[in-house]
């Protein structure tokens, strides 16, 4: 799978499940990890494309905000674009979004990676350095999940299983509500988010083989029916 990391104790799912009636878009703002991405979704057979242009959004079902890198020019890169206003029209239409590793970080309220800059503001909340004691950052590597607030997305049966982080940040929101897991590294961070039709994970679900599939499937489900 695109050559993704993977752990020993897992094998690789090659079923497929086809999700009628969705379309998603894949925001391309050139700091995404869009091919690991790409690779995901064909492997659960879900239909999916590029977004390139504001024109874009209004084609898909579904928007996945990926990102690799600097909160600051991740934000730059959006606002260059015009898609930080696209963004905020399809959060109002309630389109689903899912924003990934740094596009999860890029919800929130204000992040304070070289600086203080201002972000998409879906999810209260700011952007801090990890507080990881003598451990090493970035966060890199498989670790578990602790639902905390289980959803349509982020479900039950993800208790405890491990996902793959690369990370040296952390989000915190203002409300517990939004809040729907923590991981430990070094003290207790916030690994997924949630508020209305908007969700974020910390971890690249995109290469976190099973349960990383199982929550982007979950997610083009959202508001369509599954079939076999």
């Amino acid at each position: 799978m695109d050559g993704l990391p993977r752990r020993a104790d897992e094998k690789n799912d090659e079923s497929t499940v086809l999700i009628s009636m969705t379309e998603v878009g894949v925001i391309n703002y050139g700091i995404g990890n869009l091919g690991s991405v790409s690779s995901a979704l064909n492997q659960i057979g879900v239909s999916h494309f590029l977004i390139e242009s504001s024109e874009d959004f209004d084609r898909a079902s579904h928007i996945i905000l990926p990102g690799v890198g600097a909160f600051g020019v991740g934000m730059e890169n959006l606002k260059k674009r015009g898609f930080d206003k696209d963004l905020r029209r399809i959060v109002s239409q309630k389109k689903p979004l899912l924003g990934i590793c740094l596009g999860m970080q890029l919800l929130a309220s204000k992040g304070f990676e070289y600086g203080e800059n201002e972000g998409l503001g879906f999810i209260p909340g700011k952007i801090v350095k990890l507080e990881v004691g003598d451990l090493r950052l970035p966060h890199v590597g498989w670790n578990d999940l602790k639902i905390i607030k289980a959803n349509a997305v982020f479900k039950e049966n993800l208790q405890g299983q491990s996902v793959y982080f690369v990370h040296s940040f952390q989000f915190i929101p203002d409300l517990d509500e939004d809040r729907s897991s923590t991981t430990d590294y070094g003290g207790d961070f916030t690994s997924c988010v949630s508020h209305d039709n908007v969700y974020g994970a910390q971890f690249h679900p995109e290469k976190s083989q099973k349960y990383g599939l199982q929550i982007l499937k979950n997610f083009c489900e959202l508001g369509v029916k599954a079939h076999a």
